[in-house]
């Protein structure tokens, strides 16, 4: 069930303009899914028995969907900015070595 939500949203946000960004949240999961996995194999010890590491892919789950949900409620050309909105005078040269902050 949660890798269909997880397709889901990730469809969901790839509409919504994320493009290749949306499958980010779910390459993370899967990573860090892999890296639980291998600490549970290599350690020898049962993963429900391993609280604390289980508790951490819980929340790191959660906070994928989470991420995917925003992203996917949110279109990326709202959150990023354009030449247009960026005030650059035309024309302005900084030189190497000179000091643009004001003293």
């Amino acid at each position: 069930m949660g890798i269909l939500l997880q397709i889901g949203l990730t469809i969901w946000a790839w509409k919504a303009g994320w493009k290749a960004w949306a499958l980010v949240p779910g390459g993370c999961f899967l990573a860090i899914g892999f890296m639980l996995g291998f600490v549970e194999n290599v350690s020898g010890v049962v993963l429900s028995e391993m609280a604390g590491i289980f508790a951490l892919g819980q929340h790191v789950a959660l906070m994928a969907l989470a991420l995917m949900v925003a992203t996917g409620s949110r279109d990326r050309k709202s959150q990023v900015l354009s030449e247009a909105d960026i005030s650059i005078p035309p024309n302005h040269v900084v030189h190497q070595g000179e000091n643009t902050l004001p003293m």
